[in-house]
């Protein structure tokens, strides 16, 4: 574990001090916002889909759902080719989770995603095992595909100038 430190610990607290993420208890800190964990998303299309194409649809799907719940979505993304699928746990803004869960359950999520789609409430006794099963997965990190998706709500998103997009 030591070793695992010196090699990749300077990298990942360079990765990471740009957006400022820290964990603590299940809610982390982007930007000076607390997000906290609200869905747990297994997505499924045709087995051996390219993964530019994956994440094209992935990232379709969920700019579609930021936008219909209005609210700021961290996705935390695991993926794996060949039997082609993702897992995502989506966070929110803590200043955001009651327009979240107003609208929330009102999406059709199989107008958005045309494959197989199972889409739960996030359970906090099982945030541990979530965040254990994205990791066993080859993880999407922020330079491949975005992790961060604005639903345009506030006037400052829609004319450019989101806090929670990097710049």
């Amino acid at each position: 574990m030591i070793a695992f430190h010196a090699v990749f610990g300077g990298f990942l607290e360079f990765l990471f001090a740009e957006k400022a993420l820290s964990t603590v208890s299940g809610l982390f800190t982007c930007m000076n916002a607390v997000f906290s964990p609200v869905i747990w998303l297994h997505l499924s299309p045709p087995n051996y889909m390219g993964k530019q194409l994956l994440f094209e649809h992935t990232e379709r799907f969920l700019q579609d759902y930021a936008y219909f719940t209005k609210c700021h979505l961290h996705a935390h993304r695991g993926y794996e080719l060949g039997n082609t699928h993702e897992h995502i746990l989506l966070s929110v803004p803590n200043t955001e989770l009651s327009m979240f869960y107003r609208r929330y359950s009102q999406f059709d999520e199989g107008k958005a995603w045309k494959w197989q789609i199972n889409m739960k409430l996030f359970d906090p006794l099982l945030e541990e095992r979530c965040h254990g099963y994205i990791a066993k997965h080859q993880l999407v990190m922020p330079d491949q595909s975005p992790d961060m998706y604005c639903g345009k709500y506030l006037h400052q998103c829609r004319k450019g100038n989101c806090k929670y997009q990097p710049r």
